[in-house]
């Protein structure tokens, strides 16, 4: 994960969480994401990645949730 602050909100503020897919590949999925209020808050990306849970080595992502995701 990568995370820009770049200005604070405020107590009471109405923010927007924009969230797009920047890469789908097999076994992972790299979000870009923001928080808006006024102009440009906080900005990131994210890396998620499907594993299996006894190996933790990755696996692929399973067909039904790609298939949300494209």
């Amino acid at each position: 994960m990568v995370v820009d602050y770049l200005k604070p909100a405020r107590l009471n503020d109405a923010l927007t969480i924009l969230t797009r897919i920047k890469q789908l590949g097999q076994a992972r999925i790299r979000f870009a994401q923001s928080i808006q209020c006024d102009g440009t808050l906080v900005t990131s990306e994210i890396e998620v990645v499907c594993v299996n849970a006894a190996t933790f080595k990755p696996v692929k992502i399973p067909d039904h949730i790609l298939q949300l995701l494209e």
